[in-house]
């Protein structure tokens, strides 16, 4: 089954909204595990995606780090991705030299 749907939602050849309709209609759910900042915004409005695996690995340079009570993760309301980087944190990563 797994095979035939991913020849049906191949990724380089749909969209998300495509992806989202087909995943719907065979009663897959959808979930998402990388940067919880902007996962949450997609999956906040998939409709059969009950879970977000929260990795944190940009807080310690983020402002605001997305952080829920009880597990759970607020989506922000603030505009774009609302997401604000900490400056001072990131100047202070190496440069990769």
């Amino acid at each position: 089954m797994y095979d035939n749907l991913y020849k049906r939602v191949n990724p380089t050849k749909v969209n998300a909204d495509q992806q989202v309709s087909v995943a719907q209609a065979a009663g897959l759910l959808a979930s998402s595990h990388t940067f919880p900042e902007f996962s949450s915004h997609l999956l906040g409005v998939t409709p059969t995606a009950p879970y977000l695996e929260y990795l944190d690995h940009a807080a310690p340079v983020l402002l605001e780090p997305v952080r829920g009570p009880d597990g759970t993760v607020l989506i922000s309301e603030r505009p774009r991705s609302g997401i604000d980087w900490d400056e001072a944190a990131v100047q202070r990563l190496p440069d990769g030299d």
